[in-house]
């Protein structure tokens, strides 16, 4: 076989069994959040309702899937000054494979309980360490209407978190109100991107 040939017969080959086989399939996103369990350390970074100034913090998570593999446990802690001390946020998320929902209430001391739900979707799945899910609702911004969209993003030992809002107004455009940057415990720091 001359070798021109034998390069399109291979390549008819791959082609095929590319073809046959299944594609990877993504888990659900419960199935994702929950492969994220233990500590993960880092910063929060949030813009001040107030001065609207870029405001960040060292920031502590640790998360915990529970076995009927629809629920996560997420405790996060960060240092908000001496005025306010130690912040403890717990949040506890319901995921619905069905509807591709999960409900979030939140608990934290001095504050009433809120929960919310979101609808998740997964936009990117490379393997279980390396994925991104959008998650978006109704709610809130400075007290105003505002579509929400939170972005979490898991590429190996590295987390960020991205909260963005678009008030319901006409032309509003999104903007970045808060995010962290973590790294699981034990992992080296990566390398920023050039």
């Amino acid at each position: 076989m001359k070798p021109v040939a034998f390069f399109h017969a291979a390549a008819l080959f791959a082609g095929i069994a590319l073809a046959l086989s299944p594609a990877l399939a993504a888990p659900d996103a419960a199935a994702l959040v929950g492969g994220l369990g233990g500590r993960w350390t880092g910063t929060l970074s949030y813009r001040d309702y107030t001065s609207n100034a870029q405001e960040k913090l060292p920031m502590v998570s640790e998360v915990v899937a529970l076995p009927d593999g629809a629920t996560v446990i997420s405790i996060n802690r960060f240092a908000d000054g001496p005025k306010t001390g130690i912040v403890t946020i717990t949040d506890v998320s319901l995921f619905d494979a069905a509807t591709a929902n999960v409900t979030t209430a939140s608990f934290r001391r001095g504050k009433p309980v809120s929960s919310e739900t979101s609808a998740a979707q997964i936009a990117r799945y490379d393997d279980g360490l390396h994925w991104s899910i959008v998650y978006t609702r109704d709610g809130t911004d400075n007290d105003q209407p505002a579509l929400i969209r939170v972005t979490q993003t898991r590429d190996g030992n590295t987390l960020t978190t991205r909260s963005e809002v678009q008030p319901k107004t006409p032309q509003a455009v999104w903007t970045l109100r808060s995010g962290t940057d973590l790294v699981r415990d034990g992992a080296a720091v990566p390398e920023k991107k050039r």
